[in-house]
């Protein structure tokens, strides 16, 4: 699995279910790299998508605990382990993984992150694992485990 996204310099991801960065240069990326694929999303990920159904001209996989939970051009799953057997390998996460268990968020060179330099209001950090670790901080890659920002060396 993939995960990918676009990162704040504390690593924030979002903010009050949106995105931090509307760059459509990064978009074009995003889109290159995910259509014709498979992508992995929590319910308020896929919520918060244009008309709040699955991203067009790719297999979209949403992970939640609503039993009652439907939506379009989407396959719905309750369990992290049916998830990633549905996903298969190559699958992309996206999104912020709210709900998701701790260490379910792949790690190491198949998650691209693009990071922009400017601070944000973020409200959501990306799960441990997604992104390489600030020099000195943390070598598993993660923020553990906890949604608040990475401590940054001076």
């Amino acid at each position: 699995m993939y995960a990918i996204a676009a990162v704040d310099q504390n690593w924030g991801i979002g903010r009050d279910n949106a995105l931090l960065f509307h760059i459509p240069a990064d978009m074009k990326r995003f889109r290159a790299l995910t259509e014709g694929k498979t992508v992995l999303m929590g319910r308020k990920t896929l919520q918060s998508l244009p008309n709040g159904r699955g991203l067009p001209h790719r297999r979209n996989i949403v992970l939640t605990g609503d039993r009652d939970f439907a939506a379009e051009n989407a396959e719905i799953v309750h369990f992290p382990v049916e998830a990633v057997f549905q996903a298969g390998e190559d699958a992309w996460i996206i999104g912020g993984g709210g709900g998701a268990p701790p260490g379910f968020a792949p790690c190491g060179p198949r998650c691209p992150s693009q990071n922009f330099s400017p601070r944000s209001p973020a409200g959501f950090f990306s799960p441990p694992g997604t992104g390489p670790p600030p020099p000195g901080g943390d070598p598993a890659g993660g923020n553990g485990g906890h949604s608040a920002p990475r401590p940054r060396p001076a």
